[in-house]
């Protein structure tokens, strides 16, 4: 995911500084007087790259100027689309079957987490998520499985996926949580038995539960995340969805659950 985060980020510099200079060399020809206002061809004085690289030499600010226009211009472009993806894919996002749920299943207000069970951060959300449920009795809590820290955080979101199919995700999310970290494929293992799952299930079911994570990837590129955790919000009838910026901030988060419920 990250690779693919990368190769789009190079994309829109590149056509960031594509645009730039066309933006600028419009700009100077236009203040220049170069083109004649007659539409006649023979009226036209030619721009040698002799002129331009002289222009451009004088005057570097016109393409810094530029460029950072039109960088601007791509961010509210990328954010308009992220938002309307999370409207439009809301109830893929928030209702899928393969994602874990603890909270009120039938909370009003609903938050979700994209996370990674070796990400630390990710840990400490989780906890303070907890608390977060302790103080809000409507809200409902959907864990979506984002493994980007390697095999063994792959092979944990699909043992969640597998648990939450077989209708166990509380138990084997606690059981979890509650094994010293780093997570590892032995300590998911001992989960799983613990939740009275086995490894050779998790195993026979690897292809559909590769297919779920796929998913979940597809979801994380459109959003443009770049990391976990990451908590998006949304109401009842997820006509209103939101990021959360500061996963990590309580508060923060029980505000934007009561504006969500006024």
């Amino acid at each position: 995911m990250q690779g693919f985060l990368q190769i789009l980020n190079k994309g829109v510099r590149h056509r960031a500084a594509a645009m730039g200079f066309v933006l600028f060399m419009t700009s100077t020809v236009a203040q220049a007087g170069w083109f004649s206002s007659a539409s006649s061809p023979d009226n036209v004085n030619p721009i040698t790259a002799e002129q331009v690289k002289k222009v451009l030499e004088q005057n570097p600010q016109y393409v810094y100027d530029a460029l950072v226009a039109y960088q601007k211009q791509q961010a509210e472009v990328k954010q308009l689309d992220i938002q309307k993806y999370l409207t439009t894919h809301a109830r893929k996002l928030f209702y899928s079957k393969n994602d874990g749920v603890i909270g009120n299943p039938q909370g009003k207000t609903s938050l979700l987490i994209l996370n990674d069970y070796r990400c630390g951060y990710c840990s400490k959300a989780r906890l303070i998520i907890d608390d977060v449920i302790k103080n809000n009795d409507d809200v409902r809590v959907v864990i979506k499985q984002l493994p980007i820290l390697g095999p063994e955080s792959k092979y944990a979101a699909k043992a969640a996926t597998l648990a939450q199919q077989k209708n166990k995700f509380d138990q084997f999310d606690a059981k979890l949580g509650a094994l010293t970290k780093p997570i590892t494929t032995e300590k998911v293992n001992t989960a799983l038995k613990q939740t009275g799952l086995r490894e050779q299930d998790l195993t026979a079911n690897t292809d559909a539960l590769d297919a779920v994570i796929r998913e979940n990837y597809v979801h994380a590129q459109n959003l443009a995340v770049q990391g976990t955790p990451v908590l998006i919000i949304a109401n009842s009838n997820l006509t209103k969805v939101e990021f959360i910026e500061n996963v990590l901030d309580q508060k923060a988060i029980e505000s934007r659950i009561k504006s969500f419920q006024s």
